[in-house]
């Protein structure tokens, strides 16, 4: 019989959940973007509910729903999930 082997992945990742939900829960439409300190735009979406896996770090989440316009600091910590909700005010 083969051995059995274990291996454990230890991944230095963050989680950034995306909601762009109105306050009443409507869609907003929006068009948002994950940007670094750079301005290097790393995901873009126009989904209402996303989930993205990214490296630790600090980003700015830039959403355009018509005339409102977000841009939201995030520091994404490994192991944490970042709960973004930019039209939920």
């Amino acid at each position: 019989p083969a051995a059995t082997k274990r291996v454990t992945l230890d991944l230095k990742v963050a989680e950034v959940r995306l909601d762009t939900a109105g306050n009443d829960g409507s869609a907003q439409g929006a068009l948002c973007e994950l940007k670094t300190s750079d301005g290097t735009v790393l995901w873009r979406t126009v989904e209402t509910r996303p989930t993205r896996l990214v490296d630790p770090g600090q980003y700015t989440m830039h959403c355009r729903s018509g005339r409102n316009i977000r841009d939201i600091a995030i520091t994404a910590a490994a192991g944490r999930v970042t709960n973004v909700t930019p039209f939920a005010q």
